[in-house]
């Protein structure tokens, strides 16, 4: 496959794995030098979004303890946004639907022209430096950890919507990116309440 998906190459790796099991177990030696270890990694995933964006989240994290004294980080924000996306990938019958909303956030919110001015942040916190730019929003970049099966799921809906546009080229990396922008747009907007609301819901009900 000539296009990886992100960064991550889940389909990549499952599928490197798939072809070494199945030569463990055509040589007796499945258990011995088994690779099932990795299918429980973690793996640095990149989200980029301007500083006011990140800096929005991180007020309305605030709010969220402040209202529902629950406690959650930046990390588990962006997890939660990309598990609420593949449970309703799996759930639905029409994938075309959702491939239309996802292309409507790549072209409403997507900052891929001006990823060249990311700058990293580390540890939740943003790492500021002075710009000689002017009207243009500071890009960054915030690394999060993903399982690599969640991964997986990722980079198989990018394949699977594909068929839809097969010049489409999104990456997850940009996909949970747009996914953590669509929140932030809501939050600007007025919806911030329901936002709220829906994530301490969340919480409560683990």
């Amino acid at each position: 496959m000539s296009f990886s998906f992100s960064q991550v190459n889940a389909i990549g790796r499952k599928m490197k794995e798939m072809m070494l099991d199945r030569d463990e177990e055509s040589s007796g030696f499945r258990g011995l030098f088994s690779s099932h270890k990795s299918k429980q990694a973690y793996e640095p995933l990149k989200i980029r979004a301007a500083d006011i964006d990140f800096l929005r989240a991180e007020v309305f994290l605030e709010d969220i303890y402040e209202l529902g004294q629950v406690e959650i980080s930046m990390d588990q924000l962006i997890a939660l946004l990309y598990e609420d996306f593949i449970y309703k990938v799996r759930q639905t019958k029409d994938l075309r639907s959702i491939y239309l909303n996802v292309k409507k956030l790549k072209d409403e919110l997507s900052f891929t022209n001006m990823f060249s001015q990311l700058v990293d942040v580390s540890d939740d916190h943003l790492v500021l430096h002075k710009r000689n730019t002017f009207n243009q929003p500071k890009l960054y970049m915030l690394e999060v950890r993903m399982h690599r099966r969640s991964a997986l799921r990722g980079e198989v809906f990018l394949m699977d919507i594909r068929q839809f546009d097969p010049s489409l080229h999104l990456k997850l990396e940009e996909l949970v990116s747009l996914l953590f922008l669509n929140m932030v747009e809501r939050i600007r907007t007025g919806d911030q309440t329901k936002l709220v609301r829906e994530i301490l819901q969340h919480f409560s009900s683990r």
